[in-house]
């Protein structure tokens, strides 16, 4: 029996599984950072090609959670007729999710046919942002985000590891004539959040300006594959807030 698409959701007791497949064969496989309490929900939308809509087969595609530690708690497949878009509230997969950083977040891997593309949609309360997947970085290959600092802006750095190692990953913040660095050990399957105004504060706050415009720069030691996301959290009065993404 389906349900909005979902033929069965099962909770997992096992180990790390770093590939699940579609349909007995790997297709297209995308990572993205999620996230539900207390500020997020997060939609997942499977966008099929236009021979794949113009097809008469039901679609299916396969997606896992894995928890901030890269421990796997969830997995469900996705089904949907040729011409519609396939949807996946995330929510109802991180349940089990444990908290990190003060947020209920996680990877979340999903594989469907060749030829479908993913997009991932975050919104807390009334207002949203539309995210690809995270921009790519390994070894020889960094990363880099615009950011701005403020009394109503606030960046944050979401890091997903796409491989089966854990990995720690330096970041340099470009701000004024000062270059600080970090670095942070994501587990291997798992996710980090990073609050960069409260990670750079001292130096932040050492611009004695108002709004800090300041570039970071991403780059992994390992020979593991990550994704990196800016998310950055706009205030725009009481109780009311607005967020952006960039990849």
């Amino acid at each position: 029996m389906q349900t909005n698409g979902i033929r069965e959701i099962s909770t997992l007791r096992e180990g790390n599984t770093s590939a699940i497949k579609c349909s007995g064969a790997v297709g297209e496989v995308s990572d993205f950072w999620v996230c539900t309490y207390p500020f997020f929900k997060t939609t997942l939308f499977i966008l099929p090609s236009f021979e794949l809509a113009e097809g008469a087969l039901e679609l299916t595609s396969a997606v896992a959670v894995f928890d901030p530690d890269g421990e796997k708690i969830n997995e469900a497949s996705v089904s949907f007729s040729p011409g519609s878009v396939g949807t996946l509230e995330v929510d109802m997969l991180l349940g089990a999710c444990k908290l990190e950083a003060g947020l209920k977040h996680g990877h979340l891997r999903v594989v469907s046919p060749p030829g479908c593309r993913h997009l991932c949609r975050i919104y807390a309360r009334e207002r949203g942002a539309i995210m690809g997947e995270p921009q790519q970085i390994g070894a020889g290959q960094a990363g880099f985000f615009p950011v701005v600092f403020g009394t109503d802006r606030f960046p944050y750095v979401a890091l997903v590891n796409h491989g089966s190692n854990s990995a720690v990953v330096k970041s340099r913040l470009f701000c004024g004539n000062r270059t600080p660095e970090s670095e942070y050990l994501v587990p291997a399957m798992g996710a980090r959040i990073v609050a960069l105004a409260a990670e750079f504060d001292e130096y932040v706050q050492s611009q004695g300006e108002k709004q800090i415009h300041a570039y970071l720069r991403l780059s992994v030691k390992d020979a593991v594959m990550l994704g990196a996301q800016l998310i950055e959290r706009i205030v725009l009065g009481r109780d009311n807030e607005s967020y952006m993404a960039l990849s």
